[in-house]
């Protein structure tokens, strides 16, 4: 474990972290551009906690747009990488205790899972004029959409506690 905490402290983890955050974010954006303007953007249909709330999401983008939100979750499994590397690296390089350390990797987790969700719900979406899941499993994709919303819900708190933290080792140091 020293071995792995030494490592997450070193720059070529943190910039390379941050660089491959970066160049993730930038596919995310070229990939988005295919969603109809002022459609509700990726980032809201993770706070959806109902499946008609997810079916209007998807009906407002369209074919195009639900294409390009597949698009995006297949970057998105690469980018959890990038941001837990780079927020553990922050970590480490604070002196942080382990479980601070592993905070970012447990979202990444619930990323991971919650992206799953997302694409089961979206290969079982009938693209037409309007697209709209399949009926045959409307209670097991209600429950989809709920542990895709839980998932990302928990991710997001521990991201926030992690960059609550780092700030406040940082900050620490000056007081």
């Amino acid at each position: 474990m020293e071995s792995f905490y030494k490592k997450l402290k070193s720059p070529y983890i943190l910039w390379g972290s941050f660089f491959a955050g970066l160049l993730c974010i930038f596919i995310f954006g070229y990939f988005d551009q295919a969603r109809p303007s002022h459609s509700p953007t990726p980032l809201e249909i993770q706070f959806v906690y109902s499946l008609e709330a997810f079916q209007n999401i998807l009906m407002l983008w369209g074919d195009q747009g639900v294409q390009a939100f597949k698009n995006i979750l297949y970057v998105d499994y690469f980018f959890p990488i990038a941001y837990s590397f780079f927020l553990s690296s922050l970590i480490g390089i604070q002196k942080a205790q382990l479980p601070f350390l592993l905070l970012p990797f447990l979202a990444a987790i619930l990323d991971w899972v919650e992206n799953s969700f997302h694409l089961i719900l979206l290969n079982n979406v009938v693209l037409s004029d309007s697209p709209v899941i399949l009926s045959a499993a409307k209670d097991l994709f209600s429950y989809l959409v709920f542990l895709a919303t839980f998932c990302a819900l928990i991710k997001w708190v521990l991201v926030f506690i992690s960059l609550i933290y780092i700030m406040y080792r940082y900050l620490k140091k000056f007081v």
